[in-house]
């Protein structure tokens, strides 16, 4: 079996975009209320989850809980210029989706600030803190922005995609 895709993988790779089935009660702008996050002071939510909510979500649940996601880390370019996926410079945290095959491999990715020292690339990282309200926007792909509050590193999960 080939090693897991990882760090570089994500550098090179296709971006997924956040993309839930929208109920018929979404809003003129296609967002709409999600059910409340698990209950304790930062759950664990799947980074796809946490993608289509951050996107999609008019409840506005995200803007005042912490919640806890699991990927590993990408460190992008830190020169500053503007990245052709929409991400930031700096370090995100990721996950590869693949649904057929390698070949349809795309990249779940969320941009990480506030964070002091980061672990090297293709680290598998527990990550918790509050995504910044908004950041989620087509001029950054959809992709979030997570104010880190705490983040430990763990094993690689059993199931690395998804």
């Amino acid at each position: 079996m080939p090693p897991a895709l990882g760090a570089t993988s994500v550098q090179s790779g296709t971006t997924a975009r956040a993309s839930v089935a929208k109920p018929a009660t979404a809003g003129d702008d296609g967002t709409f209320a999600f059910p409340p996050l698990p209950e304790g002071p930062a759950p664990t939510v799947r980074m796809y989850d946490l993608l289509d909510r951050a996107a999609y979500d008019s409840s506005g649940e995200l803007d005042h809980r912490a919640v806890t996601v699991v990927g590993f880390i990408v460190h992008t370019d830190n020169d500053g210029s503007p990245r052709t996926d929409g991400t930031r410079s700096g370090v995100d945290l990721a996950r590869v989706v693949i649904t057929c095959c390698v070949a349809d491999a795309q990249t779940m990715r969320i941009h990480l600030s506030a964070l002091a020292d980061p672990p090297p690339d293709d680290s598998w990282v527990s990550v918790s803190g509050k995504v910044e309200p908004g950041s989620a926007r087509p001029d950054t792909e959809m992709t979030p922005t997570l104010d880190v509050t705490d983040m430990h590193l763990v094993p690689t999960p059993a199931r690395v995609y998804g």
